[in-house]
């Protein structure tokens, strides 16, 4: 029901300032999940209940045993918007966007703003791709990827 030229004002009643801030209100949901949008339609306030989708457009439900893998890595992750994947010439990737407490802060270098391109050496275009590929993984894993203002491929190896 969200329109072109519709301007989101709430996210679940809390207010909503900027894109940056609906993004990580919206980021903070899974897929399947629902929020109830309040919005201005051509000066006309709207309540809008909407299920929320992944990129490709699949609602199902995203399961907590996929976000347990995050929490152990103590991470905030968000998939590289298409301007800035083109931008470094990558295919996509997946940028750390905030640590927490969890393995990555306590076993390796790795810096916020990082960007995922491979683990174990499979190309990682999407947090979806990136949970996938360490669900129920046991053992090491090997992050491979760069920062946006370092030349260079970086790698992080740690045990999960």
């Amino acid at each position: 029901g969200v329109k072109v030229g519709d301007v989101i004002k709430k996210v679940n009643e809390i207010e909503v300032n900027t894109s940056p801030e609906l993004q990580g209100m919206i980021a903070r949901h899974r897929p399947g999940e629902e929020v109830v949008l309040e919005i201005n339609r051509k000066g006309k306030e709207i309540k809008l209940a909407v299920v929320l989708s992944d990129r490709n457009g699949h609602a199902e439900l995203t399961s907590k045993e996929d976000l347990e893998i995050i929490k152990v890595l103590g991470v905030e992750l968000e998939d590289l918007d298409q301007e800035e994947a083109n931008g470094l010439a990558l295919a996509g990737g997946v940028k750390i966007k905030k640590l927490l407490a969890g393995k990555l802060s306590q076993y390796t270098q790795v810096q916020e703003g990082f960007i995922v391109t491979k683990v174990d050496g499979r190309k990682v275009e999407s947090v979806e791709e990136f949970v996938d590929i360490l669900d129920g993984k046991k053992g090491g894993i090997m992050l491979e990827g760069i920062y946006e203002n370092m030349p260079g491929t970086y790698y992080y190896a740690l045990g999960v």
